[in-house]
């Protein structure tokens, strides 16, 4: 009998992105059986025995995933081979420009494939020239599973395919899955919510919020939405960059935040602190490159500006979503789906110069560590009846965005137990994103091997970045990588 996993709101909101991560692992070993295909393929199989979501179709309402083993929506797995050898691209610092270009089968935003199917999981395993490694492209759509649960997934994965490795050719037993995974979203209401704490007004404004536009948009079937957001980031996306934050840096930024602000905060390299920090480095050069931009347009563009800004009442300020604080440390089970909680900061365009001076900066830290670090399981739960009773939220953002107004997306992937995913070949050597996406997505990465600190994704617009790269503040602590 098919099995329906309704989605929530939570699930919602990002039911338009994708994860779509790419990996880098080296045959150190100069293995000739180095990460065969069949074993690959065969403990994938496994592994979607304990995460049936992702053999599911989305309903065309976009609210739930029926499973149906009788009619499963099985997962895209390509290989190919490439004559790029990996020493290349460790020469190169594994930058986009030398990857083969066919590595992404799926881009950022979620979209009906083949047979105009939405696929939950693709995989494309890119083996190198003289068997010097092999890259593995794999993506699940954010609307079913976080970033946690993404690594749990490909953990698992992982894990199946090194036990197979272990057992003998004749007989390779199915390993029972260490975990039992919950998809139920409804246990994660009763369980982890029996209490609930009021969220401030401006968080409740910003979730609550109605336009006609929105309204029109989630009324649209899924896969239209899909398209829709897919055309919208072609013509509106941003380039991709990589920089590093070193620990030193982060040292020094902690210690000017000391010195400027009364309040003192407990300092780490991964702590919620050096999120604050990171966040406030980059959000300030960025607002600071919008308000020059602004200020060098001629006279009849900012009248434009103006009018619009009027008309959407959006553009006269970015809107700073925080994503930091996943809900799974809340729990004692292993939930899969988006335990996610967003904080909407607004931050104004107009008036005041964001010069990225330290006394700014300092006041930016200290106002993103009060508002995640009071983040809490009531809080939580009072976010998840909020955005239940509002189930249009996403459509909302969505719209803020095509209107105009400035979005930048901080999240924290520090703590992606991106170690766990070895084939039994060793932990990737390098993770990556997409040479594009969505502008203005920051996302903070624990370093590989070699780095201490932390390296920062972040899609940018070319002119936006000239501004930063004209920002010593911020040119004093974050270097570029490529």
């Amino acid at each position: 009998m098919p099995t329906t996993i309704h989605l929530s709101a939570q699930d919602a909101l990002f039911s338009l992105s994708n994860h779509p991560l790419v990996h880098f692992f080296e045959n150190k070993t100069r293995d000739v059986d180095f990460m065969p295909t069949a074993r690959l393929w065969d403990s994938l199989k496994c592994a979607l025995k304990s995460f049936p979501i992702l053999i599911g179709h989305i309903q065309e309402t976009g609210r739930a995933v029926v499973v149906d083993e009788s009619n499963p929506n099985l997962p895209d797995f390509v290989e190919t081979s490439s004559s790029l050898h990996y020493g290349k691209l460790k020469e190169h610092q594994f930058n986009w420009n030398v990857w083969p270009s066919t590595i992404a089968t799926v881009g950022p935003v979620t979209a009906p494939g083949h047979k105009g199917v939405i696929k939950l999981l693709s995989v494309h395993a890119v083996r190198l020239s003289d068997n010097s490694g092999l890259i593995l492209f794999c993506n699940i759509p954010h609307y079913v599973l976080d970033g946690v649960g993404y690594y749990e997934f490909l953990g698992h994965w992982a894990m199946l395919c090194r036990e197979r490795g272990k057992q003998p050719a004749s007989h390779i037993p199915s390993p029972e899955p260490a975990t039992s995974y919950v998809f139920d979203r409804s246990l994660l209401s009763r369980t982890l919510y029996a209490q609930r704490r009021s969220l401030d007004s401006k968080t409740v404004m910003f979730l609550t919020r109605k336009s006609c536009v929105s309204t029109i948009f989630a009324k649209l079937p899924y896969k239209l939405q899909t398209r829709l957001a897919s055309t919208a980031l072609r013509f509106n996306h941003a380039n991709a960059h990589y920089f590093h934050v070193s620990s030193a840096a982060l040292e020094e930024l902690y210690r000017l935040y000391c010195s400027k602000v009364t309040s003192v905060i407990d300092f780490n390299a991964d702590s919620l602190a050096s999120y604050a920090m990171l966040t406030a480095l980059f959000s300030t050069a960025i607002i600071q490159a919008f308000v020059e931009k602004r200020n060098r347009r001629n006279f009849i563009c900012r009248m434009l500006d103006s009018a619009l800004g009027y008309i959407s009442r959006t553009s006269s300020s970015a809107l700073m979503i925080l994503n930091c604080v996943h809900a799974h440390k809340f729990l004692d089970i292993k939930y899969i789906g988006n335990p996610v909680f967003i904080q909407p900061v607004i931050a104004p365009l107009g008036g005041e110069k964001r010069d990225g001076a330290p006394s700014i900066f300092a006041d930016v830290a200290e106002h993103i560590y009060t508002r995640v670090g009071s983040i809490d399981a009531l809080l939580l739960g009072e976010l998840y009846n909020t955005l239940q009773a509002n189930p249009n939220t996403y459509a909302n953002l969505a719209m803020s965005v095509a209107m105009g107004q400035p979005l930048l997306t901080f999240i924290d992937e520090r703590e992606y137990r991106t170690e766990d995913v070895d084939f039994g070949c060793g932990s990737p050597s390098w993770v990556s994103a997409l040479s594009w996406n969505m502008p203005n997505f920051i996302a903070f990465q624990a370093c590989p091997q070699g780095l201490d600190g932390a390296i920062i994704y972040a899609s940018l617009k070319d002119d936006i970045l000239e501004y930063m790269f004209g920002n010593a503040f911020f040119t004093k602590y974050a270097r570029l990588l490529f």
